[in-house]
């Protein structure tokens, strides 16, 4: 560890909690930093999580939709429900936002 002429302060003062310390190889900071670490962590295996399931829904309704038309010769669905259409149209959108930020992340590495 660097010598910042800081460290003596420390043992007559030490930082409260709340407060920023003037070390970030201070223990209470480094903690602070592992700890947002972690929960960016758990938003993008949750944001994965959802996304990689939304597209498989997505597949199975497809090859459910061409088992019906290859079977009837057509295919005919309608969503009275309110609610639900709402909770689809939302997944729609999530599937797109999803799949577009996937393109945009292959895109910045592939330019690397």
């Amino acid at each position: 560890m660097a010598e910042t002429g800081w460290e003596h302060i420390f043992h007559i003062f030490p930082p409260r909690v709340g407060f920023p310390s003037l070390s970030l190889s201070h223990p209470q900071y480094r903690k602070t930093l592992e700890g947002e670490h972690e929960a960016l962590k758990l938003k993008q295996i949750i944001f994965h999580a959802l996304g990689i399931s939304t597209t498989l829904a997505a597949f199975i309704i497809e090859l459910l939709m061409f088992f019906d038309i290859s079977t009837q010769g057509y295919f005919h669905a309608t969503e009275s429900n309110p609610l639900i259409l709402a909770f689809e149209i939302f997944l729609a959108l999530f599937g797109l936002a999803y799949f577009l930020t996937i393109i945009k992340r292959m895109v910045q590495t592939k330019g690397k």
